[in-house]
């Protein structure tokens, strides 16, 4: 029983499910104004891409036969209604100033003259009599913002040495649609060589550069609305034999520090035993002042000789009389 319940509320509501209406007959993201719109299946969408300044004509279906010549239609950009044709009558947007000289029929177009980028949006007719929909013009605007003329790419590193891998890296602007990136070097399609590649965010890949990669390397941006460019210019590759001298000396630089630093120390240093001694000396010498005829400064008693001092074994050197005197002795 509890199965049966659940099958019927199931098909219940798959049964108001299609009996809703659609308001946008089955198309995202377009604002239909349906009111009067009869159900259809298939609406056209037509991706239509434009420059800036330029001109385009759409034109309405529903009423561009001779059996719609006398009805009339009206124009939507998303969703809010912009004009009224006939199958005998055009219509201007926005009434602006044709920027060309042809004739054109007047069988219901939609003329946008001089596009700008808020004209992009979704374009489409309605005729009034039956509700029926005309494809939908989907317009875009392509755009390309310029480079500027001081602008240079960046190159890693700037001084390659030779057999380095270098990267450039290409400039990227503001653009619709998204631009195709070419590189050029020296004015001429990128060589197809085995140590040029380009990596997936448009960056050149130079590996192993040596001498024959050196000249002037451009990066160019190209849609449907211009091309800009930016380039760089590779210098000679430094050798690695000027690396190694260049680390030879650094070297001969860091040794020199190091000897002088050496001899300073050593020169310190005996300064240093120096001081000492000399301070020792005048501390014993002060602290063993003799005392002596007549008043000497310590200065002076400091420049004396000091028996104490001297180096070596000492020994005691008896005075002796200028006349000495024979001790007698006994005969055994």
């Amino acid at each position: 029983m509890k199965q049966c319940l659940i099958l019927l509320f199931i098909i219940f509501f798959i049964n108001e499910l299609q009996a809703k209406p659609s308001s946008n007959l089955g198309l995202p993201n377009i604002n239909f104004d349906t009111s009067g719109a009869i159900k259809q299946d298939k609406v056209n969408i037509i991706d239509l891409l434009t420059l800036k300044g330029t001109s385009t004509v759409l034109s309405c279906d529903p009423i561009f036969s001779s059996e719609g010549a006398k009805k009339e239609a009206i124009w939507y950009k998303d969703g809010s209604k912009i004009a009224y044709v006939t199958g005998e009558r055009n219509a201007v947007y926005e009434n602006r100033t044709l920027n060309f000289n042809s004739t054109i029929p007047q069988v219901g177009f939609l003329i946008l003259a001089n596009i700008k980028m808020e004209d992009e949006g979704d374009y489409w007719c309605l005729r009034k009599d039956n509700g029926q929909i005309g494809e939908i013009s989907r317009i875009r605007v392509s755009y390309m913002t310029q480079l500027e003329d001081n602008i240079e790419l960046v190159a890693t590193p700037s001084r390659p040495y030779e057999g380095e891998m270098v990267e450039i890296e290409c400039a990227f602007t503001d653009a619709f649609p998204a631009p195709a990136v070419n590189w050029f070097f020296n004015g001429s399609i990128l060589p197809t060589r085995v140590n040029y590649v380009v990596a997936s965010n448009a960056s050149l890949l130079i590996y192993h550069y040596s001498i024959a990669d050196m000249g002037f390397y451009e990066c160019k941006l190209t849609n449907f609305a211009g091309t800009t460019q930016a380039g760089v210019t590779l210098s000679l590759p430094l050798s690695t034999s000027i690396q190694s001298d260049s680390l030879q000396q650094q070297t001969n630089d860091i040794l020199q520090n190091s000897t002088l630093m050496f001899f300073i120390g050593c020169l310190s240093t005996a300064c240093l035993i120096l001081i000492y001694l000399f301070g020792g000396m005048i501390w014993y010498r002060f602290s063993n002042r003799r005392p002596c005829h007549g008043r000497i400064s310590l200065w002076q008693s400091i420049l004396r000789a000091d028996p104490a001092l001297a180096p070596g074994f000492r020994k005691v050197v008896a005075p002796m009389s200028a006349h000495p005197r024979l001790l007698q002795t006994d005969d055994i």
